[in-house]
């Protein structure tokens, strides 16, 4: 486990340094690198036999890309009633998307992976597609809500499990990314981090005036989860499980993995 731990850790400060700039360091923050991630990203590319030289040719601007998304998300939440002395932060933290957003092209574009470039693309375009259903639609069943937070959170990531053959992989992560939205929400709120779709006295609310109860949507994506790491354990993966849930104050019992 250690060696992942490492591994990880190396690929996640080799996209920091892509994504540093000097000019935007100095005004706009980094946008937080999700090691989780890069840890589904590793695994899917590993399973599939790719190198560890190609695995880091894929997985900087997939990482990349998902850093404007955002980044254009946090512009997103702040674009209405911007006051004039804060437009310039704001034109800041645009640039900053559109400057990842370019990295993750320019990069991709040195593999001629034209097929692999096409399937980052779709994951995209079902992420916006699915923020333009939460914020603008009525979303009627606590299911459908889960699925479109699904879609948000880990579109591009079953994308590229779709485009290496590794179902299983995307199966879980469509479940993680869920739950770790959902449980680690309330704790950043807390913190102060402001997303369009909030946790709330125990509920998750939409833009669109959706309320839904987390508890049992964590529940059964942990039961999922059970299911799926029991047939086929990853360890790392069910480590991050077991310790989300354990800093959310859930319990991790369901998932701990032992026995059938």
């Amino acid at each position: 486990m250690q060696h992942i731990k490492e591994t990880i850790q190396t690929l996640h400060n080799k996209v920091q340094a892509q994504a540093d700039h000097p000019s935007l360091r100095q005004s706009v923050p980094l946008p937080d690198i999700d090691t989780d991630r890069i840890l589904f990203l590793y695994t899917m590319l590993h399973e599939a036999g790719y190198s560890d030289a190609e695995k880091e040719t894929y997985i900087i601007p997939v990482m990349l890309v998902q850093l404007a998304l955002d980044t254009h998300e946090r512009v997103q939440l702040n674009s209405i009633d911007v006051a004039p002395a804060q437009m310039e932060q704001h034109q800041l933290t645009v640039l900053a998307g559109d400057y990842y957003s370019g990295l993750y092209y320019r990069l991709l574009s040195f593999t001629g992976d034209i097929p692999f470039i096409r399937v980052v693309a779709e994951g995209i375009k079902d992420i916006n597609e699915a923020k333009i259903k939460m914020y603008e639609q009525t979303i009627g069943s606590a299911e459908v809500f889960a699925d479109t937070l699904i879609r948000i959170e880990s579109a591009i990531v079953g994308s590229v499990a779709d485009f290496l053959n590794t179902r299983m992989l995307k199966d879980i992560a469509q479940d993680f990314f869920l739950l770790k939205r959902l449980v680690v929400g309330e704790q950043l709120l807390e913190q102060g981090v402001t997303s369009p779709f909030h946790l709330a006295d125990g509920d998750f609310h939409t833009p669109s005036g959706g309320t839904y109860a987390v508890e049992r949507i964590v529940e059964n994506a942990a039961y999922r989860l059970e299911k799926v790491l029991r047939r086929k354990p990853y360890e790392f993966i069910l480590y991050r499980v077991q310790e989300i849930l354990h800093h959310a104050g859930h319990p991790v019992r369901r998932v701990a993995g032992e026995g059938s």
